[in-house]
């Protein structure tokens, strides 16, 4: 190959390979916002900044998942940015007193359902199983438990008694994220319990849907491996 034709192939290359690394950067910064959620929300409350850094922790992984690599049509995806950004400025809102809270759960709602499908998505049309890929399937797994909180938090807001709470918890959307995942996860402790039936019937969807994406994904991976080492072997 000669001198000018590499030249005109590698800006391509190394212009693909930037855009790979830059992905991965923001998958593990996905990663630790939302897995900061669980682990270092819950011993800030000591230090009287618990809320914001639950906003930041929400706010980075917003910011993240909308600066993600993905192949939504113009209008879905200004779309999927305006909810995107409501919900932060919504977050913001509610930490400065306003009374937000039924828009931002719906906006939660729309924009972590969208950030899943858009993360499975990503699942099945990835070539190669790496770090990148295996941190996209933990964070897409986790944004499904946010996914259901923020619906729960919709069902609380209109049925105050759809689920036992305790009057004297502090933070009741962080106990309905926990509740989420114990539920995602087929734990269930049942120190929460849905009462309604509406919120009954939401945690058993959530129960099935939990199953059958860690169903989905392994299988997405595991033959995602199959057909790479299928085709390495045939390329000898």
């Amino acid at each position: 190959m000669s001198k000018s034709n590499r030249s005109r192939i590698d800006p391509d290359e190394s212009q693909a390979d930037a855009d790979a690394n830059s992905g991965g950067v923001k998958q593990v910064w996905l990663f630790v916002c939302l897995s900061g959620i669980f682990l270092v929300y819950p011993h800030l409350s000591l230090a009287g900044i618990d809320q914001v850094m639950l906003n930041i922790f929400f706010s980075g992984s917003i910011l993240l998942s909308l600066l993600m690599k993905n192949s939504l049509s113009r209008l879905v995806r200004l779309a999927y940015l305006a909810i995107g950004s409501a919900a932060i400025v919504s977050t913001w809102l509610a930490l400065a007193g306003l009374s937000v809270d039924l828009a931002m759960s719906v906006l939660y709602s729309l924009f972590f359902g969208s950030s899943v499908l858009l993360h499975f998505h990503r699942l099945l049309t990835e070539k190669e199983v790496d770090a990148d890929t295996l941190l996209g399937a933990a964070s897409s797994y986790i944004l499904l438990g946010l996914f259901f909180a923020a619906v729960f938090a919709v069902v609380v807001i209109a049925d105050p008694d759809a689920f036992s709470l305790q009057q004297s918890d502090a933070n009741p959307v962080y106990r309905l994220i926990y509740f989420s995942f114990t539920t995602l996860t087929t734990v269930g402790y049942g120190d929460i319990t849905p009462r309604s039936e509406v919120a009954q019937m939401l945690a058993v969807y959530e129960s099935i849907i939990g199953q059958l994406y860690l169903a989905g994904v392994v299988g997405v991976l595991v033959g995602t491996l199959v057909s790479n080492k299928q085709s390495k072997n045939s390329g000898h």
